[in-house]
């Protein structure tokens, strides 16, 4: 007690299972009173951040794994998009913490935190949506043409989207294609 004021402890072990649980140590937590928590005996259904617990415990190998199963599981429930940034926030934390090695860049990528615009399926709409303005204003999309695209950046989607929008032949878009590469 310090200063007259009393705070009350809570110590809590985890171990994965009970074999992991050594005799003496079971000896000392009962004479300090403290909580042991088995991870293969948490009840389904617990609350989101029970769910880490398995994480905190898992091995280096194991954990990225863990880690995005959790925050794939996050992004698919109906908790409120605050909830959900809140979880992944812990997650990454755990993570972090892990492997502090890693950069908080490394992290995001090992979790596929990536932003939305980096991912393959949203890579993959805008390339198809493209594909789709050219055959509505040109007809066809040749095999030339589709090649070009799927090697294409993000940002470069965009710009040639915007462009194709100022396009009157199939001469422009060849020609916007070859400005590109002698830059």
């Amino acid at each position: 007690m310090q200063n007259g004021v009393r705070r009350n402890w809570a110590v809590v072990v985890i171990y994965p299972d009970r074999d992991t649980e050594r005799p003496a140590q079971a000896q000392l937590m009962d004479a300090l009173t403290l909580k042991q928590i088995y991870l293969n005996e948490l009840p389904a259904g617990g609350s989101r951040e029970c769910e880490c617990l398995p994480l905190v415990a898992a091995n280096r190998n194991k954990a990225a794994a863990t880690a995005r199963e959790l925050v794939a599981s996050a992004r698919s429930s109906s908790e409120s998009a605050e909830r959900r940034r809140e979880f992944v926030r812990l997650v990454s934390t755990i993570v972090t913490r892990k492997f502090p090695n890693l950069s908080e860049e490394e992290v995001k990528r090992m979790l596929e935190l990536a932003p939305l615009e980096q991912t393959k399926p949203y890579q993959e709409g805008r390339q198809d949506m493209i594909f789709r303005m050219v055959i509505h204003k040109f007809g066809e999309v040749t095999p030339e043409l589709r090649e070009q695209v799927s090697n294409m950046k993000s940002e470069e989607l965009g710009d040639l989207a915007e462009a194709i929008l100022d396009f009157t032949r199939v001469d422009d878009l060849q020609s916007w294609f070859q400005d590109r590469q002698s830059c």
